[in-house]
């Protein structure tokens, strides 16, 4: 082999190690920065669905357990509310099936530590315009979800089994007393086979169910706890039409003169 040649195979070598060494690295980056780059992800994702700045304090992804474990979330309230933030939740538990790009399968989801601040005005309360905004963000023309929320949002989900426990709805001041009332205890909120029967929902989609669910135990808490009196009977009644519940829940037949 002339002199040439050896140089040539020498170089050649030497890049090889180079390109195997960055890709190495890049690896062992993305690897030990994975749970950093799902909480952005995540985060992006929550506010983009919600309409409001969702952020999450930590995420430790464990690849061998195929475990998932997200502390300190916090949604902030919608414009025209006062409290800084809608709903703050200590810690979620997930036991992951796949962490496939096409499809997340969420075999169950543990929710702990749960707090819900309630706001009410005539128009409406900022846990229903948080939903109403989650409900704009599926009739998006479908340009916007193609380009705007491709990257994050188009991402497909299935939950097997969800569950959130030990919640606490604060109420701030309401409309008639003008005082805050005393917090109310929600009962466990239990869901299961969110997307298991379209091989995947839109995570937008999945994150709208259990917000409907959340909503719908807020809302009768509320009316049952007296939290919605001097509230508009329109509003009331599109208030539980929005959450699928009957106008007559709680106090809220008397409410509407019934």
């Amino acid at each position: 082999m002339s002199n040439l040649a050896v140089k040539k195979s020498s170089t050649t070598k030497k890049i090889s190690l180079i390109v195997l060494t960055i890709l190495a690295l890049g690896g062992a980056f993305i690897y030990m920065n994975m749970g950093s780059i799902a909480k952005s992800v995540a985060e992006k994702i929550g506010s983009e669905t919600l309409g409001v700045k969702v952020t999450i304090a930590s995420l430790d992804i464990s690849i061998k357990d195929r475990s998932v474990l997200v502390s300190g979330l916090s949604i902030a309230n919608p414009e025209g509310f006062k409290n800084s933030h809608a709903m703050k939740v200590e810690s979620i538990n997930i036991a992951m099936n796949s962490f496939a790009k096409e499809l997340l399968v969420f075999n169950d989801i543990r929710v702990k530590g749960t707090e819900l601040f309630l706001e009410v005005t005539q128009s409406g309360t900022n846990l229903n315009a948080l939903k109403k905004n989650i409900d704009q963000g599926k009739k998006a023309p479908k340009e916007e979800k193609e380009h705007g929320s491709a990257t994050a949002a188009a991402a497909k989900v299935v939950l097997k089994h969800f569950l959130l426990s030990s919640a606490q709805l604060h109420p701030a001041q309401t409309l008639i007393s003008g005082k805050d009332l005393k917090s109310v205890s929600l009962p466990d909120i239990k869901l299961a086979g969110i997307g298991e029967k379209q091989n995947g929902v839109l995570a937008r989609e999945a994150i709208s169910q259990v917000w409907d669910a959340i909503s719908k135990s807020a809302l009768s808490a509320s009316a049952k706890g007296g939290l919605l009196e001097g509230m508009s009977a329109d509003t009331l009644k599109d208030l539980t039409g929005a959450a699928g519940l009957p106008a007559n829940i709680g106090g809220l037949k008397n409410m509407f003169g019934q």
